[in-house]
């Protein structure tokens, strides 16, 4: 819906585990230049975290995240190639990165010159018109935007004490 709505752009994460190999929510931080991709982000990392905390506890050991900082980034933009890639940027210090291409209806064709791609014409003309004429594409967008406006607004703050009413 966000890429149908031509939202582009790139959001970043900064992930601190603490000297107990907690989340650190006063140091991790996320940013980029729109609010929803921002939101988009917190809400997968948070779901990400606890989902990754209730399944593996028993694997996980307190000293493996001690100290150690992770860097996400999503890009969602028509111009991007798609990527994922995972590198080590120093001790104790990772980068994970994923762009995605928005729709994008120009494909390299026979001999590599560019080609309108017929399906990908249709089916982004039906989201606009979808956009524009349905009510309930409307309001469950204007749902989407409230729900990642307020994610973004509150980032991993908080994100202990989600934790702590999922595990009890």
């Amino acid at each position: 819906m966000l890429a149908e709505s031509g939202i582009r752009g790139r959001a970043t994460l900064d992930l601190v585990f603490d000297s107990r190999g907690e989340v650190d929510e006063n140091r991790s931080r996320f940013s980029g230049g729109h609010k929803l991709l921002r939101g988009l982000l917190v809400g997968a990392v948070r779901e990400g975290l606890v989902a990754w905390y209730l399944n593996d506890a028993a694997n996980l050991r307190i000293e493996q995240y001690r100290g150690q900082h992770f860097r996400a980034e999503f890009d969602l933009n028509a111009a991007v190639y798609p990527v994922r890639s995972v590198r080590n940027l120093a001790p104790n210090s990772y980068e994970f990165l994923r762009k995605r291409r928005s729709a994008n209806c120009v494909a390299p064709g026979l001999g590599g010159s560019p080609m309108m791609d017929l399906a990908c014409v249709a089916l982004s003309a039906y989201g606009a018109i979808r956009r524009e004429t349905s009510a309930d594409y409307r309001s469950r967008l204007q749902g989407l935007r409230d729900h990642l406006e307020e994610l973004d607004r509150r980032g991993l703050q908080g994100f202990g004490e989600l934790l702590d009413a999922r595990r009890g």
